[in-house]
């Protein structure tokens, strides 16, 4: 999946019922999870908008994604 130039992680815990996944190649942990595959990928949306939000929020930077890091795409 992809948002904003960030990619995430899609699996699946067959013993728990839930689909969940990670923000890749961050040093930022960014997680999310849904209980469905059709929910999963707007949990994942919001997770990366919540992200920026709250580095706005507290004015630090927000680690940009790694094939992107020059193009600052959260800014568009």
């Amino acid at each position: 999946m992809e948002h904003r130039g960030y990619t995430g992680s899609v699996e699946f815990d067959a013993e728990e019922g839930i689909f969940h996944g990670r923000v890749l190649d961050l040093r930022d942990t960014i997680t999310y999870e849904a209980d469905c595959e059709e929910r999963l990928e707007a949990a994942f949306r919001d997770a990366i908008d919540e992200y920026l939000d709250q580095c706005w929020a507290c004015e630090t930077e927000p680690e940009p994604p790694p094939a992107a890091a020059d193009a600052r795409p959260w800014a568009a």
